[in-house]
């Protein structure tokens, strides 16, 4: 099972993930189901680690400072 991470936006891999888990907390699904849904769940959970942890070196790399000059600064926080 594979992605296609090209036409997927993390926007659509989240909302997918929170479908998934309300499928997965509703105890309708047979277990073969059960487990290609947790399968496809890992998968699009780590696509959107992956898409998180670029956004967080790209927020790294520029930052500007009050002066107006540009510098390497480390993120600090969290992405929401």
């Amino acid at each position: 099972m594979d992605l296609d991470k090209e036409k997927l936006t993390f926007e659509e891999a989240l909302q997918e993930v929170e479908q998934l888990v309300r499928s997965l907390e509703s105890n309708s699904l047979p277990l073969a189901d059960v487990l290609t849904a947790f399968e496809r769940g890992i998968l699009l959970t780590r696509f959107c680690q992956e898409y998180l942890s670029g956004a967080e070196q790209r927020i790294e790399q520029i930052v500007q400072t009050a002066s107006g000059r540009l510098e390497l600064k480390p993120f600090e926080g969290e992405l929401k």
